[in-house]
């Protein structure tokens, strides 16, 4: 799919499988799921999950993105960008997490993690593009 998925606004009590997919643009603004699975998937344009709501986990693993959208997310379970590549920004600001953030073994752009509330960061063997990688401020 090269076009827009637009989801805003979605409600859905049982985990979202998007894996291993081609997507131009997705939008899951606003929207209510039990659980997401991004892993092996590949989104061209923007990823925009601002103000998603998530009961358990978030796997974008080996997933290939280029703008991510994070911002004033609610996540009841872990995210997990292990091997993933986000060529753009990777904007998580406001974003609370439940359980643990691990970005392992990524390639990442910028980096926007404030006034973020999470359980456990890991950070390891990052590839990272630029001086401002990784902003952090908050409790």
């Amino acid at each position: 799919m090269t076009g827009t998925l637009n989801m805003e606004m979605l409600h859905v009590d049982k985990p979202l499988f998007m894996r291993n997919g081609q997507f131009g643009e997705v939008v899951l603004r606003d929207a209510h799921i039990g659980a997401l699975e991004l892993d092996g998937s590949k989104v061209s344009r923007t990823l925009n999950m601002e103000k998603l709501r998530v009961d358990s986990s978030v796997f974008m693993r080996h997933g290939q993105f280029s703008d991510v959208v994070l911002r004033n997310d609610r996540l009841g379970g872990p995210l997990e960008f292990d091997g993933a590549t986000v060529t753009g920004t990777l904007n998580m600001n406001m974003l609370n997490v439940d359980s643990s953030l691990f970005m392992r073994d990524g390639q990442f752009g910028e980096v926007v993690l404030r006034n973020a509330n999470i359980g456990a960061l890991e950070l390891a063997r990052i590839i990272h593009g630029g001086v401002d990688f990784l902003e952090v401020s908050g409790d």
